[in-house]
């Protein structure tokens, strides 16, 4: 079972005591901001919205926000940042859609297996990307794996996403366009994913936050 099944199993437990709570609070309390700072799938944030009240929710899980905010709603927000190495401990399918979906505004490919090496698409389903979430570097053999992909989805452009390339990688991308015609664009996470650990400097003293959290608003 995903992360995403067992938090939407939790939808409806305790929903009937969040809105005995919220209905209970005086009603000059309709001009306060609530917050849930471990807000899980969202259900204090749901009854909220119900009662006509705003509200802010924070958790850890980006999962967790991403099943809020489908279950409250696409208008809002969801503000964080993940570092490299959180990303690492993510479900690799949660990755695909993190980057694919939520950064770059494409859709991500439903199958989990048997997807033919594409693990979605940008630029309106122009563009097929592959995003490889293991820790070493993503050698010649993936690239040109990658560009059979393409040409089976019948495009002429295609992205990898990997946490870093060997130097072959690229040459083979490079030939791959000048035999081919075909474009393969080589995106490393460090350059996707902003991030405060990067340099001492962000810290201003304080110290370092491994596992950031996130606000939907």
């Amino acid at each position: 079972m995903t992360d995403e099944h067992k938090i939407k199993e939790l939808n409806t437990i305790y929903c009937g005591d969040a809105i005995d709570i919220l209905k209970k609070l005086p009603d000059n309390s309709i001009d306060l901001i609530y917050l849930d700072p471990f807000m899980g799938s969202g259900t204090t944030l749901a009854v909220a919205k119900r009662l006509n009240r705003k509200f802010v929710g924070i958790d850890i899980s980006r999962t967790a926000c991403m099943v809020a905010k489908r279950r409250i709603g696409t208008d809002l927000k969801i503000i964080g940042a993940e570092t490299t190495n959180e990303v690492q401990k993510m479900n690799p399918h949660d990755v695909a859609k993190l980057i694919i979906e939520t950064r770059w505004g494409g859709y991500a490919n439903p199958k989990k297996s048997g997807d033919m090496g594409i693990d979605g698409w940008v630029e309106n389903g122009t563009i097929p990307v592959q995003v490889k979430r293991s820790k070493g570097k993503v050698g010649r053999t993936v690239i040109e794996n990658f560009k059979v992909a393409i040409e089976r989805d019948h495009k002429r452009k295609g992205k990898i996403v990997a946490r870093d390339f060997t130097s072959g990688s690229y040459e083979e991308a490079e030939r791959i366009k000048k035999e081919d015609n075909i474009w393969i664009e080589l995106d490393k996470f460090d350059d996707i994913f902003e991030t405060h650990n990067r340099s001492e400097n962000h810290h201003h003293g304080r110290p370092k936050v491994t596992h950031p959290a996130f606000m939907i608003l």
